[in-house]
């Protein structure tokens, strides 16, 4: 640009000149006379020229393996999923920590490389164990090579980490298993120990591209988050458990988190993230409750916006007080408005307090663009779905699982979605194919409840059964049987609502009760609402009243107003005692604890018709019977038959035949291939639609 700008201007003095009738002479020995169109334009040929043969040969040595530039994979060196060992990072600083955090946070940064796999930890501690070493000894670079020969890996990765001044020198060389060869040799620096991060990325970066990854891949990886810890090694570890968590792989974050605070237990975030990853892989609630404890007893050292994080989750899971945490989730909105955490969990928040169209405006801006499986974009169908808009959620959800179809969460939450809309054939359908993709034992579970959940909506109460049982055996292969106690409470309740079999519902409780006895489970994972709900059922008053006493003596009553079981607990209860009031309003309080905002329609009208309030009653089997949010899953298979029924009848006593009808055609289409225990109910149905289809005519 500066050459044309110079030339241009000669030449306009030039013709100048000329239109002037001068004659301008230049010294043969000036510079003007090189500043010239002619000269200009095979000057900008000849440089492009030079730059492009400067490429190509630049790309060529890199792709041949030739010079200083040539990849490992390139030059035969290294091949693809060639093994490589990591040897311990020497450390030549005072800080007796340091090498270790450094060894493990560069394995970290190149096991990510899809080009190379690394000897595990494990490997290199049978190897040790054969050589007769110690398995904690330090894994020297001459120890490495023996190891790397004895496992067959192709290369060993050295380094060190030295001082200088007030920063840091980090190095790692590339050596050849063989011969000890030195491969590839790089170094970076910090300016000081906030710099040592940053510096470890970019070294690990350029040893994966000299090996021979492309740039776009080592470039794709995200940053360490952001969160109070002394140990770097503990952040890794974190950063990378915190990722698999939002991106619905919780089993495998939580082993991670479990390290890292293993590392640092005063981690608070990597407490509150524990918590989280064992709520959503349906593990132990006593740990959620202790996970979430720990992080909030350190709450007072954060910084302000971890600190609410902490403050934030303790009264979602422990003390739970939605007030609470919609103030400091919008406390941390309001110093950082466009922060992940709060905005995704301010939004589930608000679906679960009915405010789906606030939801979706927080939750929208946080779905848009990412190209990994993620919450937000759950979140983003529930607020469609809340809104009556189930056409929309249903095309969201669809292209969801088109953009990652194997994704666990979204398969999970497309049954959700066609649960709410009331499509069973559809959501039947979804939880099978959701089975067929996907061997993780929590979410294998989730498809069993799912499918009984159906098959008992529709009336098919054989299948549904074995469904449960299904799902209890898989709690229990878990670790986790409150999970299996709660699945027997529920498959008991199902023989005294839907079968009137009191008999084998207690046979079905008592048996599980044998196999997993209530004090042999962790306190707050005891589904002891769910067993006093099940005893009022089975007309055992007194029974029904201790376990509720028990539970509440046991259970802070922070924790219990969270939790729908409890409030059903105390309305049938309270039915089972004649306190229909009572009962309604317990009901009642239970669709506004935040743990179940579909549950309890049913049980209300039912509550409300004994306590003689028939406009309430009504307006309660309406909610049961329409469609809802993705809860809807959890309520129709107890409240949508029954419902629909009842509305019928109610319908058809007012005088109102329409309505009657299309209740009675609604109930008829869903349990239209029920098992024969229920054909009774069917056919005493069909026969009052036929008279008063006949009396409509």
């Amino acid at each position: 640009l500066p050459i044309i700008l110079l030339t241009g201007h000669f030449e306009r003095r030039r013709a100048q000149a000329r239109a002037s009738g001068r004659i301008v002479t230049t010294p043969e020995g000036s510079v003007h006379h090189w500043f010239t169109w002619q000269r200009a334009i095979r000057g900008g040929v000849l440089a492009f020229a030079t730059l492009g043969v400067l490429a190509l040969g630049y790309t060529a040595m890199r792709l041949l393996g030739i010079g200083p530039v040539g990849t490992l994979m390139a030059s035969g060196s290294l091949s693809e999923k060639d093994r490589l060992l990591v040897a311990d990072f020497e450390n030549r600083t005072t800080d007796a920590t340091l090498g270790s955090s450094i060894t493990e946070a560069f394995r970290i940064d190149l096991g990510q490389s899809p080009v190379v796999r690394l000897v595990s930890r494990a490997e290199v501690g049978e190897a040790l164990a054969r050589m007769q070493r110690d398995a904690d000894a330090p894994l020297t670079p001459e120890l490495a090579r023996e190891i790397a020969a004895r496992e067959g890996a192709k290369a060993v990765v050295v380094g060190e980490i030295s001082p200088v001044g007030k920063g840091y020198v980090l190095s790692a060389r590339i050596l050849a298993a063989a011969d000890g060869a030195e491969l590839v040799a790089l170094r970076e620096t910090a300016d000081d120990d906030a710099g040592i991060v940053a510096a470890l990325d970019r070294l690990s970066g350029g040893l994966r591209e000299r090996i021979g990854e492309s740039l776009k891949t080592i470039r794709s990886g995200e940053a360490l988050e952001q969160v109070t810890t002394s140990s770097l090694e503990a952040l890794r570890l974190y950063s990378e458990g915190a990722q698999l968590s939002d991106r619905g792989e919780a089993p495998r974050a939580v082993p991670l988190l479990e390290q890292a605070i293993a590392l640092d237990s005063g981690f608070a975030m990597a407490w509150r993230k524990l918590a989280v990853a064992l709520g959503n892989s349906r593990a132990s609630y006593d740990r959620q409750v202790y996970a979430t404890t720990r992080a909030y007893q350190h709450r007072d050292r954060l910084p302000e916006i971890e600190r609410q994080y902490a403050i934030a989750y303790y009264h979602t899971n422990v003390d739970i007080d939605p007030a609470r945490v919609e103030a400091a989730y919008r406390r941390v909105l309001a110093i950082r408005p466009d922060d992940n955490v709060s905005g995704n969990n301010l939004a589930l928040l608000l679906l679960t307090q009915g405010r789906p169209a606030e939801a979706e405006s927080l939750i929208t801006p946080l779905a848009q663009g990412r190209e990994y499986v993620n919450n937000a974009s759950l979140q983003l169908v529930v607020a469609q779905v809340g809104q009556g808009h189930l056409a929309e959620a249903r095309q969201t959800i669809d292209e969801l699982v088109r953009s990652a179809p194997d994704a666990a969460m979204y398969l999970w939450a497309r049954g959700f979605v066609l649960e709410a809309s009331q499509d069973h054939d559809a959501a039947a359908r979804a939880w099978v194919d959701m089975g067929l993709k996907t061997r993780d034992p929590g979410y294998q579970e989730l498809v069993h409840l799912g499918l009984g959940g159906n098959h008992q909506k529709r009336g098919k109460l054989v299948e549904a059964e074995r469904e449960w049982r299904m799902a209890m055996s898989t709690s229990a292969a878990r670790g986790l049987p409150g999970a299996a106690l709660a699945t027997a409470a529920a498959l008991a309740q199902q023989y005294l609502l839907l079968r009137g079999d009191t008999t084998g519902a207690l046979r079905v409780l008592d048996g599980a009760l044998r196999q997993f006895p209530l004090e042999s489970i962790p306190t707050y994972d005891r589904p002891s609402a769910d067993l006093a709900t099940t005893y009022a059922l089975a007309g055992q008053g007194a029974r029904a009243r201790e376990t509720l006493k028990a539970y509440e003596s046991q259970v802070p009553e922070g924790i219990r107003r969270g939790q729908w079981q409890w409030h059903r607990a105390r309305g049938w209860v309270a039915l089972a005692e004649g306190r229909a009031a009572d009962a309604a309003a317990a009901f009642v309080r239970g669709r506004f604890s935040g743990d179940c905002p579909d549950c309890g329609a049913w049980e209300e009208g039912v509550a409300f018709e004994r306590a003689n309030q028939p406009d309430s009653a009504l307006a309660a089997y309406q909610r049961a019977a329409a469609t809802g949010t993705t809860w809807k899953s959890s309520a129709d298979p107890w409240g949508l038959a029954p419902s629909l029924k009842r509305l019928g009848e109610l319908y058809e006593e007012r005088g109102d035949k329409t309505r009657a009808i299309e209740h009675y055609t609604r109930f008829l289409d869903l349990w239209q291939d029920a098992d024969p225990v229920l054909q009774p109910t069917v056919r005493e149905i069909r026969g009052r639609l036929a008279r008063l289809a006949g009396e409509a005519k």
